[in-house]
């Protein structure tokens, strides 16, 4: 999927109706990105103001409405509408809308003489749940901030078939929730969500100790498991289901880019989301 595509899948996303298949292809685009990430809550942002402003009575002066409705009688009828939604159409077309949009409502809270943070807020809020799947590295834990329209339980293995380690309520409520790994060898994370509002995914941590010498051949998440222990990294692994057999050669010359082209040679890339979390994909 690319940027374009997703851009088209925004209003989708944010109302948690995407289908399955679409939504994962969906947030791992926005996980590659930055640049679509900052787009997507630039939007979110502005269909909250609007969303928050549907309900605004708005006092007209009456010299004011006296001169608009003159104008109305007189003015030709233009030969196209303008339609906001589609400023959302293009990256450029994000500050335009931001601009139209959020103008007028601080120009609101001016004439209203400022009042509280709090109605501030709550005129600039709306009621729709943003859908979110959020997984950043900081420090040594990874942390994760869930939300969705829908209700669903997320349950944490220990590994793709292991046991459920943990068990989360995940809504419109926001979820932020860290993990650890004690062990000193690097261990894989299954989130799993039950009814699939969000996508599920599968993250190795890094362990406690290093080993810079491997040599090897298993499963994709064999071969994410042996690059997290060499590199100390975190990775997160596109199709954890694979079938695919990989092989490995890792001495402790090996760095993160001889590494990437020593995945490439067997169709596979390692690329950096920029959240300290890296994408292993085929």
């Amino acid at each position: 999927m690319n940027s374009q595509q997703a851009r088209d899948l925004f209003s989708e996303y944010r109302e948690g109706t995407l289908e399955a298949g679409l939504r994962e292809q969906f947030e791992r685009a926005l996980r590659q990105d930055a640049s679509l990430r900052k787009d997507y809550e630039q939007f979110c942002a502005i269909l909250m103001a609007l969303e928050g402003g549907r309900d605004e009575v708005i006092e007209v002066p009456l010299e004011l409405s006296r001169r608009i409705t003159e104008s109305l009688e007189t003015a030709t009828p233009a030969p196209r509408r303008f339609n906001i939604i589609e400023l959302f159409r293009s990256p450029l077309g994000y500050g335009v809308a931001a601009a139209v949009v959020l103008i007028p409502v601080i120009l609101i809270s001016l004439n209203r003489g400022g009042g509280s943070n709090a109605s501030q807020a709550s005129m600039l809020g709306g009621s729709t749940v943003p859908t979110r799947s959020e997984f950043r590295m900081v420090e040594s834990e990874l942390s994760i901030v869930l939300q969705s329209p829908k209700s669903d339980q997320l349950e944490v293995r220990d590994g793709l078939e292991g046991p459920v380690e943990q068990t989360f309520e995940v809504g419109a409520k926001t979820l932020r929730q860290a993990f650890t790994n004690a062990k000193p060898e690097a261990q894989g994370f299954w989130f799993d969500f039950k009814d699939d509002t969000l996508a599920d995914r599968y993250v190795v941590m890094p362990g406690r100790t290093l080993v810079t010498t491997q040599e090897g051949e298993g499963s994709i998440l064999d071969l994410a498991t042996a690059i997290s222990n060499h590199q100390g990294i975190a990775i997160e692994v596109a199709n954890p289901s694979s079938e695919s057999t990989f092989k490995w050669n890792l001495t402790p010359e090996d760095n993160l880019e001889t590494m990437v082209e020593k995945l490439r040679v067997q169709g596979l890339a390692l690329s950096d989301n920029v959240s300290d979390v890296f994408l292993l994909t085929e």
